[in-house]
């Protein structure tokens, strides 16, 4: 029976075409439309996959500013790269410079990566409303760097869009319980404005006497919730007149 093999240079070939493609799902994955605009993903040897890599950030971070190009004291090519994250701005101001801080020096610590099979690492920073990245050595397995670059631009998205829903909900349960203070004479119920607003929803009803619950107020817009407490106290006010009366 012949034995079939493949050489150093298919071998590496195949490497390097596998990272791209793997750095290219992962961009797809990310909303990236690659289908319209597609990649040359094919590699002929180590290194090929680096102007894919390049495109992948560019496509993920609308631009990678090539700031430096050197020759270090070891004799390693290092590249230095700028990529906007203008949510940054909007990420600090969201959570505060303590709070902020730490969530950088995480990120710090994620950009520092080395290959695990060839002598290629990345450092980074993230720096005013940008990432910086240097790449030290020729040519190495690029998709683990990748991988890091889009979940911090994912956690950062993330904790934007988690903290402008809370501020939302908060804003919510203020309305509702500035309505019911406005109108109800006494105690109201102790209830925290960081609650889901359909938990806050279902203990003002709960304490005006109904029978709305946390389960049958999921489907609930704001709106309708504002019109079923306005009714509600409208009863209760009616029903006040008349035992007065």
């Amino acid at each position: 029976m012949e034995k079939s093999y493949y050489c150093s240079e298919q071998v590496g070939q195949m490497q390097a075409t596998y990272d791209s493609l793997v750095m290219l799902k992962m961009i797809e994955v990310a909303g990236c439309d690659i289908v319209n605009n597609p990649v040359n993903y094919y590699c002929y040897d180590w290194g090929d996959q680096y102007p894919v890599f390049l495109t992948c950030i560019k496509r993920v971070f609308g631009d990678a500013q090539h700031i430096e190009e050197l020759i270090n004291p070891h004799g390693e090519e290092e590249n230095t790269f700028k990529l906007p994250l203008p949510e940054l701005i909007q990420f600090a101001e969201l959570l505060g410079k303590e709070e902020s801080d730490r969530y950088v020096a995480n990120f710090n610590r994620m950009l520092n990566r080395s290959c695990d099979y060839l002598d290629f690492s990345m450092e980074g920073i993230v720096v005013n409303a940008s990432i910086q990245i240097t790449l030290t050595g020729f040519y190495g397995i690029l998709s683990p760097f990748l991988k890091v670059l889009l979940e911090i631009k994912q956690m950062v998205q993330q904790v934007i869009r988690e903290c402008k829903s809370q501020i939302t909900n908060s804003s919510q349960n203020i309305v509702l319980l500035k309505e019911l203070n406005q109108r109800v004479v006494g105690s109201v119920p102790e209830v925290s404005i960081t609650d889901s607003t359909t938990v806050v929803f279902a203990q003002i009803m709960k304490f005006l006497g109904g029978n709305s619950s946390s389960e049958s107020s999921d489907n609930l817009t704001f709106s309708e919730m504002r019109n079923i407490l306005t009714h509600v106290l409208d009863q209760v006010t009616i029903n006040r007149k008349d035992d007065v009366a």
